[in-house]
C-alpha cells in the first residue's frame, strides 16, 4: 500500500500465464494510481532475451527481460524504476 511502483515478475520460459493476467487485473482495479513495471525473468541469453519477452507485450506493459541467474537486464529495469 505504501509503494509508488509495483514490479510484476513473470516467467519468460512459461510465457504469459492466466495468473499473470489475474494479478495485473487485480493491480489495475485495486491500485490504479500505482505504476506497474513488468520484469520477465529467465531471459538468460542476451541474443534471445527480447524475443522471449516479446510475448508479454500482450499484457499492455513494456516487458523488461532480466535474468536472475546472471543479472542481465537488471540495470535496465532499475533505470526504468528510477524514471518513475
Amino acid at each position: 500500500a505504501e509503494s509508488d511502483v509495483v514490479i510484476l515478475l513473470a516467467d519468460g520460459r512459461a510465457g504469459v500465464q492466466p495468473g499473470d493476467r489475474d494479478v495485473l487485473t487485480w493491480l489495475r482495479q485495486n491500485h490504479p494510481d500505482k505504476k506497474v513495471l513488468l520484469a520477465v525473468n529467465k531471459c538468460d541469453h542476451a541474443g534471445t532475451a527480447d524475443l522471449v519477452a516479446s510475448e508479454f507485450w500482450e499484457l499492455g506493459l513494456q516487458p523488461h527481460p532480466i535474468s536472475a541467474i546472471n543479472g542481465s537486464g537488471t540495470g535496465e529495469l532499475l533505470d526504468a524504476l528510477a524514471q518513475v
